[in-house]
């Protein structure tokens, strides 16, 4: 069969009423899934856009409450640097007027006091730890005797941290007291007299000497 032929037979076979008519339900068919599938993606385009809008919106919300935030937070930070400039400030003029009440109005007195009380106690309380450690003998039968010279010596320390103890007690309450330098030193120095310690007068005859 020529080609001339197929093309005739052919061309009978689609003039046929049920060729043509299952021809045009194809294209129909054909035209309807392309036209379900443009709608399909002209609404999930539409969905999209409304979710990149919603997006968009909300992310314009979080930057301008955080570009809040950070104004708010500068002007924090001033104010708490300016804040800090006063503490700073305040601090070292505290400092300055404590400093002229030890060194010329006589609450050096005060502190070099508890100072030497400080170092007293501790020497004392180190001493008291060594006549514990040596207040007895143990015997070669496995007891232990009190050896009787150390007893009056640990009685003599105990009463001495007592002494130390009332002592800075009365010192204490010295501590910015409003009254004169020279009662202050006065005072100070019969308290630590009586805690058996070196007094200032004696610590300052001695440096002149």
């Amino acid at each position: 069969m020529s080609k001339t032929t197929a093309d005739r037979i052919a061309l009978l076979f689609a003039q046929l009423p049920e060729v043509k008519d299952l021809i045009e339900r194809h294209e129909s068919s054909e035209r309807e899934k392309a036209l379900t599938a443009r709608l399909a993606c002209l609404d999930s385009l539409e969905l999209h856009r409304a979710m990149e809008s919603e997006a968009k919106a909300a992310h314009q919300s979080a930057t301008k409450a955080l570009d809040d935030v950070r104004a708010k937070l500068q002007a924090a930070e001033k104010v708490a640097f300016a804040a800090y400039a006063n503490w700073t400030q305040a601090s070292g003029a505290r400092n300055h007027v404590e400093n002229e009440l030890a060194k010329a109005h006589g609450e050096g007195f005060v502190k070099q006091a508890g100072y030497i009380l400080h170092r007293s106690r501790e020497d004392a309380a180190k001493l008291l730890s060594n006549l514990e450690a040596n207040r007895y003998i143990h015997t070669s039968w496995g007891t232990r005797v009190e050896r009787p010279e150390v007893l009056p010596r640990i009685a003599e320390v105990q009463e001495h941290l007592s002494a130390i103890a009332l002592a800075a007690e009365g010192v204490a309450a010295l501590n910015e007291a409003r009254i004169p330098p020279g009662d202050i030193a006065e005072q100070v120095d019969a308290l630590l007299a009586s805690a058996k310690c070196r007094t200032l007068s004696n610590q300052d005859q001695e440096l002149a000497a």
